[in-house]
């Protein structure tokens, strides 16, 4: 077994756990996936000016075929789920960042204008391939980037012959494929800090388990605590849910339906979720209530 950790990728810590026939073969495998989350990350990183992505946005370059394949991913998602997964959400967690900084709340025509501009994916498909659309809001990936980077790692591990299990911790948010499974534990969003046992356990095996919710970050403005998860169909925070944990095939998927339950809602989300095959989730709402569906009550442990 070959375990690393790697700071500073994909914006959180990474770790790595590899199964294989040899040390050689496990540190060329460790080598080739690191390399490959930092190839992706340098295209699909928002925060980067000098990022694929963003010399897109400013028209300097067309999208090559894995940006194409994320936005593809990503307006496939904004149309399944009615706009509640929106990649230019982005633009309005920037209106409540400058709320807090000034204490003060933005205006109701500041948030409608700003769903507006942002509640049709700002990009469009034509025949020189995809165009951002003018006096729209600008893509930020990340809600589905990391998960999607976490996949294509997993498959460059896999090209190693000799490798037998990998598993990818990218901040909580994970990617297993192999024999050997895992056990997660899942933490009370009300009390993260208090190294108290997990609220659940779950067994994860060639699948992938993400985590949202606004329980730890947001905002305090006058007075009150507003969670970083913005509803772009409206623009406001969406404070129902404390943490919405998902388990799927894929990390893309479970990083997209994650946000978006978190956004709808217990009930919503959970009729959301069952109509998608093999998808677990579990909710937990302010007040602490915890509901699963039968995909999830299966893996769970205790």
């Amino acid at each position: 077994m070959l375990l690393s950790r790697h700071q500073g990728l994909l914006g959180t810590v990474i770790d790595l756990r590899l199964e294989g026939e040899s040390d050689s073969v496990l540190r060329a495998c460790e080598s080739s996936v690191v390399a490959e989350i930092i190839r992706l990350q340098g295209i699909l990183n928002s925060y980067d000016e000098s990022s694929e992505l963003c010399r897109w946005q400013r028209g300097e370059t067309a999208p090559g075929s894995e940006l194409t394949q994320v936005l593809t991913l990503a307006a496939t998602w904004h149309e399944r789920t009615d706009g509640a997964f929106n990649v230019s959400a982005a633009f309005l967690t920037g209106l409540w960042e400058e709320a807090a900084k000034s204490d003060e709340l933005p205006t109701s025509e500041t948030l409608q204008d700003a769903v507006r501009r942002c509640v049709d994916i700002p990009y469009g498909i034509d025949r020189s391939g995809f165009a951002m659309r003018e006096g729209r809001c600008s893509v930020d990936v990340n809600g589905i980037a990391k998960g999607w980077i976490m996949d294509r790692a997993v498959d460059t591990a896999f090209a190693h012959p000799g490798v037998l299990d990998v598993m990818i911790n990218a901040g909580g948010d994970l990617r297993h494929k192999g024999p050997l499974g895992m056990m997660v534990g899942i933490e009370d969003p009300a009390r993260p800090f208090d190294n108290l046992p997990p609220m659940t356990v779950v067994q994860l095996r060639d699948g992938a388990l993400a985590t949202s919710g606004g329980g730890r970050r947001g905002w305090r403005i006058r007075g009150r605590w507003y969670g970083h998860v913005i509803d772009p169909r409206s623009g406001w925070p969406a404070d129902a849910v404390a943490s919405a944990s998902v388990i799927a095939r894929e990390a893309a998927t479970a990083d997209a339906v994650a946000t978006t339950l978190a956004v709808l809602g217990a009930e919503k989300g959970l009729a959301f979720a069952d109509a998608i095959d093999g998808i677990g989730c579990l909710v937990v709402d302010r007040d602490g209530t915890a509901v699963s569906n039968d995909v999830w009550a299966a893996a769970t442990i205790r």
